[in-house]
C-alpha cells in the first residue's frame, strides 16, 4: 500500500500522460510521496495525517502545471466535478455490491518541485519575502485544509478587519497555525506573520501565550478549531515545540484569554495602522 494511501490521500496523477514535456505520472506521484513522507516524519505532519485518516474520506492531490517556468502556487479546494461524479459511482457500487468504498472530499492542488530551491514558486516568492517556504510547509498548509474539509468542518468566508485581516479568511489563520507549530518543529528558523506573503511574525508575538495578542478575536478563534478539531488540537498540543499556542490554550487558559484582551491586541484590531504601532507599546 503506498504511503499517502494509509491517511486517506490520492495522490491523482491522472490529469497527465507519459509524453508531458513538464512532468510525468510516476514523478508527480514520487515527487508529491516524497513530501507527504518526510511531513509523516514530524509529530505536527503525524497529528495532520492522521486527523485526515480518522475521517475516512479521502482528500486528492493533483497537479496544477502551468508551464515550466510560472509559479503554480499551492491551493486546495472543497468541491470539484470529478469528486461529484466519481462519489456517485462509489455510492451506486457501495449499495450494490455492500462494500464501503470511501467517498471523496477535497482537492489539493499542489506539484513538487514549485517551492524547491530554483522552482518557480520559489523564484518567485525570493524577491517580495522575507523568506521562502519549503515543499514540506506549502504542502502540510494545505494538508490542514484537508483535514478540515475531511472533517465537514471547513467554512470560507471573507477576511476580517482586525489584527487577522492580514490571515486572509479564518481557515487561513488555522492553517498558518498548525503551519508554524510545524516550523518550530523542525526548527525552521522562522514563523510566518499571517497568510499574506512570506514575512516574520513580530517578535512581540512570537511565542506560545504571547500569540494571543494577534488580536482580540485571537482566544475565540484557537478555541473554535479545539472545539471543532479536539482531536487534532490536542494531538498538536502535548507537542513539545517553543512555539504552540494550542499548548498554551490547554495548559494556560484563563492567561491566553487575558492576552486575546490586552491592550496590544486591542491596537492591531484597528487594522493595518495598528499593526503597524502597535510594537510601540512594548
Amino acid at each position: 500500500m503506498p504511503f499517502e494511501s494509509k491517511f486517506g490521500l490520492w495522490i491523482d496523477s491522472s490529469s497527465l500522460s507519459d509524453k508531458n514535456p513538464l512532468m510525468s505520472p510516476d514523478a508527480y506521484e514520487n515527487g508529491v510521496r516524497r513530501i507527504l513522507i518526510k511531513i509523516g516524519t514530524s509529530k505536527v505532519g503525524q497529528a495532520v495525517l492522521n486527523t485526515i485518516r480518522w475521517h475516512g474520506r479521502v482528500v486528492r492531490i493533483v497537479p496544477n502545471l502551468i508551464a515550466r517556468n510560472a509559479c503554480a502556487k499551492a491551493d486546495t479546494q472543497e468541491v470539484d466535478d470529478m469528486q461529484f461524479q466519481s462519489n456517485k459511482l462509489r455510492k451506486a457500487i457501495n449499495t450494490v455490491a455492500g462494500t464501503h468504498i470511501p467517498f471523496l472530499r477535497g482537492r489539493i492542488n499542489f506539484t513538487p518541485g514549485m517551492y524547491a530551491n530554483g522552482g518557480a514558486c520559489q523564484m518567485f516568492y525570493a524577491p517580495r519575502s522575507q523568506f521562502t517556504p519549503s515543499e514540506e510547509e506549502v504542502l502540510l498548509h494545505e494538508l490542514v485544509h484537508g483535514a478540515r474539509i475531511a472533517s465537514l468542518k471547513l467554512k470560507l468566508g471573507s477576511s476580517e478587519h482586525t489584527g487577522l485581516a492580514m490571515y486572509d479568511s479564518e481557515e487561513e489563520f488555522f492553517a498558518v497555525l498548525v503551519e508554524n507549530i510545524f516550523q518550530s518543529e523542525v526548527n525552521s528558523g522562522h514563523l510566518r506573520s499571517s497568510h499574506t506573503g512570506f514575512m516574520e511574525m513580530d517578535k512581540n508575538l512570537a511565542g506560545s501565550l504571547a500569540f494571543f495578542q494577534v488580536s482580540g478575536n485571537a482566544f475565540q478563534k484557537i478555541e473554535k478549531f479545539a472545539t471543532q478539531n479536539p482531536g487534532l488540537a490536542k494531538a498538536l498540543a502535548h507537542i513539545e515545540v517553543p512555539f504552540n499556542p494550542l499548548n498554551a490554550y490547554f495548559c494556560h487558559t484563563a492567561k491566553a484569554r487575558e492576552m486575546s484582551r490586552s491592550s496590544y491586541a486591542k491596537v492591531r484590531d484597528l487594522g493595518p495602522i495598528g499593526m503597524v504601532f502597535a510594537p510601540l507599546l512594548k
